[in-house]
């Protein structure tokens, strides 16, 4: 799966539905592991990922519900995320699926 990522005309990530979860989660990760919507969704701001017309805080905020239905992260009060339980295998899932969006 590394390198499957496809880019737009403009070199920005194409990044949808799963890849989209695990950048999410790779942002709270590098992010020690809690996080704010506000604060992540700045994070991907800076990504070069296209994202449509939803906005960036939109993405968070459904990209958090799979890995809050599965355990992995919790929710600690208004727009706020602490990753809990992820194992090592799925880890590196995450990173290996979106390191080409952090390579420059």
């Amino acid at each position: 799966m590394p390198g499957s990522l496809q880019r737009d005309d403009d070199g920005r990530f194409i990044v949808q539905y799963t890849e989209m979860r695990y950048l999410v989660l790779k942002l709270l990760l590098d992010a020690g592991g809690h996080g704010s919507v506000a604060e992540l969704a700045r994070r991907l701001d800076a990504l070069p990922v296209c994202k449509g017309r939803r906005s960036s805080s939109q993405i968070v905020s459904n990209s958090m519900r799979h890995p809050v239905k599965l355990g992995w992260v919790v929710r600690r009060g208004r727009g706020k995320y602490e990753l809990v339980r992820l194992s090592r295998g799925t880890e590196h899932r995450i990173r290996t699926r979106v390191a080409p969006i952090f390579e420059r």
